[in-house]
Parts: structure tokens; sequence; C-alpha cells
């Protein structure tokens, strides 16, 4: 196996790793609002903990590579998601189980960004058409398996194993980054980060999920959740 393809594929798993999670929690949604006694609106901030996660570290991918290093960067991404993956299992609360999910979307937000860098500088132009072909392959494998793996799992077992579940993917992938990726031979130097930016981005995203969900609550919308502006 030549190197690029070892890339390739660390890069695919962890893509394929980062789809699951967007979409396998959601069959768990009866048992956990069971379990926990939880509101729709506040059940939807399982799904937006990750997505929010995910959004606001990927704009610093950039940045944190030139400053780590991609293949620490890479491997530190999937140590964080683990621990979030192992926290949301064990969750005894809704604010920790969002809270876990946020850090999870935190540890998996840089494994696109970061495994696409380095796996498209391995590929010419001419030859990233089969490589395309690859990636929309797990892109349209991951969202169409999540339902079914994820009712499979809460049947069997327990809504918690929906998170436990992704462990041993990310272990592969975490072994895989550190046997077959290699490290740069030197650093490239990182500007100064737009930290007000940042702020910025991380408090309107936040607002218009926050604004979306309570949009879908019938009871926010009475309790003046959403104001009309003339």
């Amino acid at each position: 196996m030549t190197y690029r393809t070892r890339v390739a594929s660390v890069y695919l798993l962890g893509f394929f790793i980062d789809l699951i999670n967007m979409f396998i929690a959601n069959v768990a949604y009866p048992d956990i609002a069971r379990h926990f006694d939880a509101s729709v609106s506040l059940l939807a901030w399982v799904s937006n903990g990750y997505i929010l996660g995910l959004t606001l570290i990927i704009p610093l991918s950039g940045w944190l590579a030139k400053r780590v290093g991609s293949k620490p960067l890479f491997m530190l991404s999937l140590l964080i998601f683990m621990l979030g993956s192992c926290g949301a299992g064990s969750a005894s609360s809704m604010a920790q189980l969002i809270g876990w999910r946020l850090v999870q979307g935190l540890g998996g937000g840089l494994l696109i960004p970061l495994g696409q860098t380095l796996t498209y500088a391995l590929y010419r132009s001419h030859e990233r058409a089969r490589l395309s072909a690859a990636i929309m392959l797990v892109g349209l494998l991951a969202p169409a398996l999540s339902p079914a793996l994820g009712g499979m799992i809460v049947d069997s077992v327990s809504w918690r194993w929906v998170f436990f579940a992704s462990l041993p993917l990310a272990g592969a992938a975490l072994i895989l980054a550190g046997c077959w990726l290699k490290p740069e031979s030197e650093k490239q130097p990182a500007g100064p980060m737009d930290l007000s930016g940042l702020l910025a981005a991380c408090g309107s995203l936040t607002l218009i999920l926050l604004g979306l969900t309570r949009m879908g609550d019938a009871s926010g919308v009475n309790q003046g959740a959403l104001i009309k502006t003339h």
C-alpha cells in the first residue's frame, strides 16, 4: 500500500466517524427523552451540541496545524473525540450529555479539514477524481447506515452505546494515524489568531441554533422566545 493510499484511508475513516456521529444519535432520542424526562427542544441539542463544536473548531484547523503540526493535531483530535464519546455515553444528566457532545464535536471537527489537506496534497489534480468518488461514497453511506446501526444498538443494548460504538473506529483511526502518517519536516509559521472574529462567530452560531431550536418548541414561542421586529 502506497503512502498516499494510507493517508487517504485514515482521512476517509475520520470522515466516516464524523458523519456517523452527526446522525446516529437521532434514533436514540425517545430512549434519552424517557431516561432524562427531556423536552423535544432540549433533545435537539444532543445533535446541535455536536454540530456546534464541529463548526466552531473547523476555522481554527489551519492555524492549529501550523502551531502543532498536522499529525499530532489529528491524533489529539481523535483523543478528544474519544473522551467526548466516553463522557456522552456515561452522562447522568442532559446538561452533561450536551456538554460532552460539544467536546465530541470539537474533536471530530478537525478530522475532516486536516485529513483532506494531508490527502489532497499527495494527489495531482488529474488524480483527484477517483479520490473524490471515494469521499462521495463515504458521504452517502454514512448517513444512510447511521439510522439502522443506531436502531440495532439501541434495541440490543441501550442508548448509551450509541456513543460508545464510535470508540473502536476512533481507536483504529488513532493507531493507523500514529503508524502511517509522517510528521512534517518543518512547521510553518502561524499568524495571529482572529480572536474577536472567532468569538463573534461562536456567539452568532449559538444564537442561531438556539433560535431555530426554540422555533420548533411551541412553548418557547408562547413565552416570547422569538421577537418579531418591525
